[in-house]
């Protein structure tokens, strides 16, 4: 945000200063008058120093703005690194998240589900949000999601899985579908 809001600054006094230059070499701006500017520049000490503070603020903001240009971004996500005889394998939460959130899908019953995994020294824990049917008993769908997701998640990644956590954020009750007439 504090970037974006330079970002602004600086274009606007880019801008501003594009005016003032297109201004005076379409003579809207007369010679005399840019003259009487330059004469106060450097006659009088209050409009020279004005002018040295905001120049060293626009360059701080420059410099800053050439800093977030050139810089490397290290947009590689958060990853679990695993060694292997061959070298190191580096598996993304992303994709962790998708195995638990996939191996969850095979029960019947849940609703909008999501999940959040954490590395831990012990292993990971995952923490899953759903919404359940109303109909079948929340402590049975629960252990099943955390035996299942627990399971698939250390088989197909390798990784030990320390805990599984499910937050039952509320019961979606099946109603019977409304049948419409229709008149013809």
């Amino acid at each position: 945000m504090f970037d974006r809001l330079l970002l602004f600054i600086y274009t606007f006094i880019i801008a501003c200063t594009m005016i003032v230059l297109m201004s005076m070499t379409f003579d809207w701006i007369s010679y005399k008058l840019a003259e009487n500017y330059l004469d106060n520049l450097y006659n009088e000490p209050l409009v020279r120093n004005s002018l040295l503070i905001a120049s060293i603020v626009f360059l701080m903001i420059s410099v800053r703005l050439f800093y977030l240009a050139i810089r490397r971004n290290n947009t590689r996500s958060p990853a679990v690194d695993l060694p292997s005889t061959f070298g190191n394998v580096s598996i993304s939460m992303e994709t962790i998240q998708n195995v638990a959130l996939r191996a969850s899908t095979k029960i019947s019953g849940l609703n909008d589900l999501k999940a959040r995994i954490l590395m831990k020294e012990s292993g990971l824990a995952i923490e899953l949000r759903t919404k359940v049917d109303g109909n079948i008993p929340i402590p049975r769908i629960t252990e099943e999601i955390q035996r299942l997701v627990k399971e698939q998640v250390e088989l197909l990644t390798g990784i030990p899985v320390d805990k599984v956590s499910v937050y039952v954020a509320n019961i979606v009750t099946a109603s019977a579908p409304t049948l419409r007439s229709r008149v013809e």
